[in-house]
């Protein structure tokens, strides 16, 4: 994807964006408790029990902030959603085009998306509100029409 001239100047907007944009208290707090979460599911013998408490702790947080989240927190779900999780149409019909380094990269996230397991909603309508829990293989995804869409969801941010 480097390659393409949309996608780099996609990243380098969002880089310019996103550098104007600072976490507030909540979005600090939750990137704190995704990164606890992710460290006990990646231990040897994981605590079952720790990772059901941080996982609610996380859904609770994501909910509060789904209430009004920040700019920095808009920004953030723009990544995740059209740069590590990027899904866009190959063509007119359902066919989509996995464009995201970790969609790509992630065994589990890219069959889910061929196999057609992933349901897939407007990524204008719907990304920059949807947090991301990396702890887990994602159940949605964000499809776009092409780069404009993304462009587009990015200037209104």
């Amino acid at each position: 994807m480097l390659f393409s001239p949309q996608y780099r100047s996609l990243l380098n907007e969002w880089a310019r964006s996103a550098l104007t944009a600072a976490p507030d208290s909540k979005d600090i707090e939750a990137r704190m408790t995704l990164l606890e979460l992710i460290e006990e599911r990646e231990k040897d013998c994981p605590n079952v029990d720790a990772i059901a408490k941080k996982t609610t702790d996380l859904e609770e947080l994501y909910r509060g902030i789904d209430l009004s989240p920040s700019r920095a927190a808009r920004f953030a779900r723009f990544y995740a959603w059209a740069v590590e999780f990027g899904v866009m149409r190959a063509n007119d019909d359902d066919d989509v085009k996995i464009s995201g380094s970790a969609a790509l990269s992630s065994p589990g996230e890219f069959n889910r998306i061929v196999s057609g397991e992933t349901q897939m909603r407007s990524f204008s309508a719907y990304a920059i509100t949807s947090p991301v829990n990396y702890s887990v293989v994602q159940d949605t995804m964000f499809v776009a029409r092409d780069f404009s869409e993304y462009s587009q969801v990015l200037a209104g941010i």
